[in-house]
């Protein structure tokens, strides 16, 4: 997996293959809804719209074919030229693309969200996609109470270290996933932890940040 640079963006290369156009906005941009996605949407090659979301720590998923602004936490599109796009200050961005059913999504995923089971929202057979985990919280710094214990669905991603208990969101991502059909070696996880990177990602967790990253995927070849 490789990770470019370009100008105030990040692009994920070697992930998803050609036709697909996939990234992440450095800290020049501040998440600002709609204008940060204009600014994007006009640089990235391939793009005409965008959709993105007020965000509700949810697990509604809109299934979309034209750009706007949608409510929920989960955006899935077949159109050929329509950025996805989700803000994250600590929260997990997943970015999914099926060549086989011509199909992209980009998902946000707090804990809320995992809780109430956004993933299950996604198609039920995942059997041939590609997953990217991008820059959010991650196990390091993700500590939780005892009473997340309660939650069943995302028990199985809490390790317990020192006496706390600390959330993993990509285990939980890629346990969910995989249970629906997602090769492992389809996962792929940028590895990067939105508190213990400062200079390049803002964090709810480490500085009550009002600013958000914001991760994005086009289908920019129609003719899969």
């Amino acid at each position: 997996m490789n990770i470019t640079k370009t100008q105030d963006l990040y692009f994920i290369k070697d992930v998803f293959g050609s036709g697909i156009t996939a990234g992440f906005s450095g800290p020049a941009f501040k998440g600002a809804i709609p204008a940060d996605v204009r600014k994007i949407t006009f640089d990235l090659k391939g793009a005409r719209e965008a959709a993105y979301l007020k965000q509700t720590h949810s697990s509604n998923v809109c299934a979309v074919d034209r750009g706007g602004y949608y409510t929920g936490d989960g955006l899935l599109t077949g159109a050929a030229g329509l950025a996805l796009f989700v803000k994250t200050a600590d929260c997990l961005p997943l970015l999914l693309c099926s060549p086989g059913q011509s199909a992209i999504a980009a998902v946000h995923m707090g804990w809320r969200s995992a809780v109430s089971g956004i993933l299950d929202r996604l198609p039920k057979d995942l059997a041939g996609w590609t997953a990217f985990a991008g820059a959010g919280m991650r196990q390091c710094c993700y500590q939780v109470g005892e009473e997340f214990l309660e939650h069943k669905a995302v028990r199985p991603a809490v390790a317990k270290k020192e006496g706390k208990f600390y959330f993993d969101p990509v285990a939980h991502a890629r346990g969910i996933l995989a249970a629906r059909g997602l090769g492992l070696r389809d996962f792929f996880d940028c590895g990067m932890c939105s508190v213990c990177y400062p200079e390049k990602f803002f964090s709810w967790r480490r500085e009550k940040s009002q600013e958000r990253t914001l991760t994005f995927i086009v289908k920019t070849d129609s003719r899969w």
